[in-house]
C-alpha cells in the first residue's frame, strides 16, 4: 500500500521467486481496493517499472564490479536495495521520457548490468530472494529524477569501466595502458575531461595508488592530437588486454559510441561534443541558489531561458549542431557537451 501511495505499481509475486505469476501482469496496475486480494498471505513484492509507476526504472548492478564502480558513474539517488551479498544492487530513478530496456552483456555473455524499464518489474524489500536472502533497503527515499538519454550515457560509461577492471595491469605496465585507453577514448570523440575522470576512477577501484595522475593520460593525448601526432589507440590497447582483447575494445566503441578512426589534422580534430563548445558563446549561462543550472538562448527573434538538463535544452543543441554540421548528435557527444554548460554554469557564471 506504501509503494502504491508513492506513485509506483505494485504486482505480486510468489514467495522467494523474482518473477510474477499472473497472466498478463505487466498490464496490469492495481488500486487500493486490489491491494488485499493480491497480496493476501505470503509472497514478494514487485514493482512494475517504466510508464506504471511514474518512469521509474532500475539499474541493476549484476557483478561485484559493478558494485564497487556505481557511485563513480551513476547519478546519487535515494532509493537503492540490496541483500546481504550484494549490497546496494539495484538503483532507482524516475525519468522524465520514456526509456527503452537496455542490457549489458560482456563478449563472453556475462550480464554486468541492466537499465530495468517499461515492461519489466523488480522485487523490492521486504521480499526474499530465490536465495533465501531478504533484501533490504540501503535508502528508501524518493528516487533521483534523471533524464533518459544521460542515464543511458552514464549507465554505459559504468558497463565499459566493470568491463577493463579485471584486466586492468600490474604495477609497471599501468601508466602505458592509460595512455593509450585515452588514446582509444579521445580519438573516438569522448571529451577529455569525460575521459580523465573515466580513467582516473578505473585506476581507483583497481587499487592503483597513483590514481589521481592516471586522468592527465587524456589531457596530454587531447594535446597530442591537437599537434597531429601519432596516438596509440585501439589496436595497441586490443594487444595490451591479451587473448580477448580485440572482442573488449569492440564492446567499448560499441557502448561508448566511439569513432573506429582519427579525424587527422589540428584544425579538423575535434569531437562532436567539442564542437558544441563554440555555442557557448550564444549563452548567457547562470545558476540559482539551488544550485540548478541555466542558459539564455536567442530564438526567432526573443529570449528564452531553459534548464541545461531540460529536454528542450537538448533538442535546441541537437537542431543547432544538424544545422551545422548536417550529421545528428550521439548521446555520449551530447552528454558531454550538458555536463560542461552545466560546470560553466555552476563554477564560473553567476548566481
Amino acid at each position: 500500500m506504501a509503494c502504491l501511495r508513492r506513485g509506483f505499481a505494485p504486482i505480486p509475486v510468489p514467495a522467494k521467486q523474482k518473477a510474477p505469476n499472473l497472466p498478463e501482469w505487466q498490464h496490469l496496475k492495481a488500486n487500493e481496493a486490489d491491494i488485499p486480494r493480491w497480496f493476501e498471505g505470503e509472497g514478494n513484492i514487485g514493482l512494475l517499472l517504466g510508464e506504471p509507476s511514474g518512469g521509474l526504472v532500475d539499474v541493476d548492478l549484476d557483478c561485484p564490479e559493478a558494485m564497487r564502480l556505481a557511485a563513480a558513474f551513476l547519478p546519487p539517488t535515494a532509493m537503492r536495495h540490496g541483500r546481504a551479498s550484494k549490497p546496494n544492487s539495484h538503483w532507482f530513478y524516475r525519468l522524465e521520457d520514456a526509456a527503452d530496456p537496455v542490457k549489458f552483456t560482456a563478449h563472453d555473455g556475462a550480464c554486468l548490468l541492466e537499465l530495468r524499464s517499461t515492461g519489466q518489474q523488480t522485487i523490492v524489500p521486504p521480499s526474499i530472494h530465490p536465495s533465501g536472502e531478504k533484501l533490504i533497503w540501503e535508502s528508501d527515499s524518493d528516487p533521483a529524477v534523471a533524464d533518459a538519454e544521460g542515464l543511458a550515457v552514464n549507465a554505459a560509461r559504468l558497463a565499459s569501466a566493470i568491463l577493463l577492471l579485471p584486466r586492468y595491469p600490474e604495477p609497471g605496465t599501468r601508466n602505458d595502458f592509460c595512455l593509450t585507453l585515452a588514446g582509444l577514448l579521445v580519438r573516438g570523440g569522448m571529451g577529455p575531461e569525460y575521459a580523465a575522470h573515466f580513467i582516473r576512477e578505473l585506476a581507483r577501484a583497481a587499487g592503483d595508488e597513483e590514481w589521481r595522475q592516471r586522468g592527465k593520460a587524456a589531457e596530454s593525448t587531447f594535446d597530442k592530437m591537437a599537434e597531429d601526432e601519432p596516438v596509440r589507440a585501439g589496436t595497441a590497447l586490443a594487444k595490451m588486454l591479451g587473448l580477448d582483447g580485440k572482442k573488449v575494445v569492440s564492446k567499448l566503441r560499441q557502448w561508448l559510441h566511439l569513432a573506429g578512426s582519427p579525424i587527422p589534422g589540428k584544425v579538423q580534430f575535434q569531437s562532436q561534443a567539442s564542437s558544441l563548445m563554440h555555442l557557448a558563446g550564444e549563452l548567457d549561462l547562470f545558476h540559482d541558489a539551488d544550485r540548478s543550472a541555466y542558459a539564455t538562448i536567442q530564438r526567432n527573434g526573443h529570449r528564452e531561458i531553459w534548464l541545461v538538463r531540460s529536454k528542450e535544452f537538448k533538442l535546441w543543441l541537437r537542431s543547432r549542431h544538424f544545422d551545422e554540421a548536417k550529421t545528428t548528435l550521439n548521446s555520449e557527444a551530447l552528454q558531454n557537451a550538458i555536463e560542461t554548460f552545466e560546470s560553466r554554469a555552476l563554477f564560473e557564471s553567476p548566481e
